[in-house]
């Protein structure tokens, strides 16, 4: 093998390079398409060369550039001076979709001592014949150049005959050297050869090509008008809803490195990464054509600088290519809101898809034992989740794409409680879920089995069956609320603040399916919690009702019959709040976040000149400043939101107080706030309570006092 350790070619080496390269196709020179390389080793493989491409335009810095953007060729003319004054090593040429020719490159097929080729590759040198074949630059190599356009089904890179072949007919960067083999001076026409190569490089089934040739079929109707075109259905799904899906499928993390990150380690070059993100988007929007660009445009891999007319026009070709070339199939979802809504339209349909996992959940009598309150916290997860972002399969089964630190934030748990208990329990005791684990950062994929729905949730009529589809969102929207409890307290301010605990948490759950505006006595509820309604133990019946009225949850409507106050989910919230579980929430989510971001690992350090390789174009998306600042402004929307919720569903709450003292002001006294808010009947320890909770920091000026300030992130 050549020894490539010295990048800086040698004099006499660069001038053999300036005077072959006269032998190149004139058609070739005639075209701005011109750029300069440096070669550098490849790493990992030193034995290899990396050629990036580097503009030789005149009038601009010589530096490593974007082959897609014209702004960056050069004619052959400037290309070659720049290559004879020593600024650049080698040059090439950009092949695109607007030119007629297409370059087979064959790799390690020359004895660079003797000079002989590969019987493989000779054949195909032969198979070409007349058109323009030239020595690589590493002497090791072939390039046949011809005119002709790449099969759509082809590939870029085969080793199907036994040595490496490459195919380029667009968005590629090839450098030539004019070291003629055979006679050929011109690039002539070589389509019938370059498809017979393609089919023996990418060899396919016959039903694949069929349907090659169908969808080739549907494309040239569409260009005509043809109103039989059979189009796949369209995916109605939001952007936004569309693309929380394709990050937590099995492929998610490959497709979260594209779309959101950029990164294209892992790819040839950054067309190949673009291709495997437009093949993913074809998949997802079921071909969507439109769609597909206008997602890829927001896509990080996206390089739009200034030139977007340019750019925009690469998109549309490399889409145009890749709905050529796709044979897979298409995402074709039944989405739990498009299954309730269907269900809701259709007049011989009466039960809402979610029903039979709603019905189990409420009933308490379905989730006793050790594991009993994990597992149902858990399942109410699973089925929130599933409302969000499942599908309904063919068998009613509740599919969806999930990693255990989103299943754990969902349904208001520890991870670990998740992995080792709950998570467990549904599958192997109860027999509700299947799980089955995604490979390296791939997410889990959880299935929901569907249960027995029976006549009545529970032995009395309920808020659920009676009121029918708008007590299915109520039903929803109280489980959110209700899992979130978490057993055991917090210290804080010098006070242990309790918390309701799982009891409590049943209780109200059967209060909730017995109906919110039906009262209960303590018979019914222990038959429906398995509580005993007798007793000072604080899993007995009286101590939990205590509880819960001393909250404003629960009130005595008449003598030995309780119900839920009307304002039972706003107090229920307080609470939540009150006890630091949302406090816990929010961390909770910032350790996951952080998780996240370990996980999927940095990304490429710039090089010595401070420039990323061709592949990593500078992305809004990438770095740690920016992840840093993107979970610092949901952390914002979560506080606002939080405060929001406070106003609407409690009033005024010492956080919602301090908010508003802090509006338009930098800081102000903790004593004189303190003071005000004890003057609206206020507790002390309030204030305090909400500057641990919330966004707020304090600090002693020069004046000795202590002030509180809104959190800078």
């Amino acid at each position: 093998m050549q020894n490539h350790s010295n990048l800086n070619l040698s004099v006499q080496h660069r001038e053999m390079l300036s005077r072959n390269a006269e032998n190149v196709p004139d058609e070739l020179k005639r075209r701005r398409c011109w750029m300069g390389t440096r070669p550098r080793p490849r790493q990992g493989q030193p034995e290899k060369l990396d050629k990036p491409p580097y503009r030789v335009v005149p009038g601009k810095p010589v530096c490593k550039a974007d082959k897609t953007d014209s702004e960056n060729w050069a004619t052959f003319t400037e290309a070659l001076d720049a290559l004879k004054r020593g600024v650049v090593d080698a040059i090439g040429y950009v092949f695109t979709v607007d030119d007629p020719y297409h370059v087979i490159d064959l790799d390690d097929c020359v004895d660079p001592d003797t000079g002989e080729i590969d019987p493989i590759a000779a054949g195909i040198i032969h198979a070409c014949r007349g058109t323009y074949v030239e020595l690589s630059y590493s002497g090791e190599g072939v390039h046949i150049v011809g005119v002709g356009n790449k099969p759509d089904f082809a590939g870029c890179k085969s080793r199907t005959l036994g040595i490496t072949v490459e195919v380029y007919d667009s968005a590629s960067f090839v450098v030539l050297t004019g070291q003629r083999i055979g006679e050929g001076v011109a690039a002539l026409d070589r389509q019938g050869e370059l498809n017979d190569l393609c089919r023996k490089l990418w060899p396919r089934s016959d039903r694949a090509r069929e349907r090659q040739g169908q969808r080739s079929h549907k494309r040239q109707g569409e260009r005509q008008g043809d109103p039989l075109r059979d189009d796949p259905e369209p995916v109605d799904l939001s952007d936004t809803e569309l693309l929380e899906r394709a990050r937590h499928a099995r492929s998610g993390a490959k497709f979260r490195r594209l779309f959101d990150a950029g990164d294209t380690s892992g790819y040839a070059s950054a067309s190949e990464a673009d291709y495997a993100l437009l093949n993913s988007l074809v998949f997802w929007t079921a071909a969507d054509r439109e769609r597909i660009m206008r997602l890829f445009t927001e896509s990080a891999l996206y390089r739009g600088s200034g030139k977007e007319g340019k750019h925009r026009d690469y998109v549309r070709r490399s889409v145009d290519k890749a709905l050529a070339s796709y044979v897979g199939p298409f995402y074709k979802p039944k989405a739990v809101s498009k299954a309730r809504r269907e269900a809701r339209e259709d007049a011989s349909e009466t039960t809402d898809p979610l029903m039979p996992f709603l019905a189990l959940l409420l009933d308490p009598t379905n989730w006793t034992g050790r594991r009993g309150a994990s597992a149902l916290k858990l399942f109410a997860g699973m089925v929130i989740l599933g409302d969000e972002c499942g599908v309904f399969d063919d068998a009613g089964r509740l599919r969806i794409g999930a990693d255990q630190r989103r299943l754990a934030e969902v349904a208001g748990m520890r991870q670990a409680t998740v992995s080792d208990s709950a998570l467990p329990y549904l599958i192997t005791e109860l027999k509700l879920v299947t799980w089955k684990p995604g490979k390296g950062k791939q997410a889990g994929v959880l299935v929901l089995k569907k249960p027995e729905c029976p006549k009545r949730i529970t032995k009395v009529s309920t808020h659920f069956i009676d009121t029918g589809w708008a007590s299915t969102e109520n039903t929803l929207k109280t489980l959110r609320l209700l899992v979130r409890m978490r057993s055991g307290g917090r210290a804080s301010g010098g006070t242990n603040l309790l918390r309701l605990g799982m009891p409590a948490m049943f209780a109200t759950i059967a209060f909730v399916a017995g109906g919110v505006r039906c009262g209960q006595t303590l018979d019914e509820l222990s038959e429906r919690t398995g509580r005993r309604k007798t007793g000072k133990r604080s899993s007995d019946l009286p101590v939990i009702l205590a509880r819960l009225k001393a909250n404003a949850i629960v009130r005595e409507s008449s003598k030995g019959v309780y119900r839920l106050t009307d304002e039972f989910a706003a107090n229920y919230e307080w609470h939540l709040g009150e006890s630091g579980i949302t406090y816990a929430e929010g961390e909770q989510k910032r350790r996951h976040a952080e998780d996240r971001l370990r996980r999927d690992g940095e990304p490429p350090e710039a090089n010595a000149s401070g420039a990323t390789n061709e592949a990593e174009q500078e992305s809004p998306l990438l770095g740690k400043e920016y992840m840093a600042r993107v979970l610092a402004d949901q952390a914002k929307r979560d506080h606002a939101r939080r405060v929001e919720d406070q106003r609407q569903k409690v009033g005024v709450t010492a956080e919602t107080f301090l908010v508003d003292e802090l509006e338009g002001v930098d800081c102000v006294g903790y004593r004189a706030s303190r003071l005000r808010w004890q003057q609206r009947g206020g507790r002390a320890s309030d204030i305090w309570r909400a500057i641990r909770n919330g966004p707020f920091i304090t600090g002693r000026e020069l004046d000795g006092c202590l002030y509180v300030y809104r959190e800078v992130a």
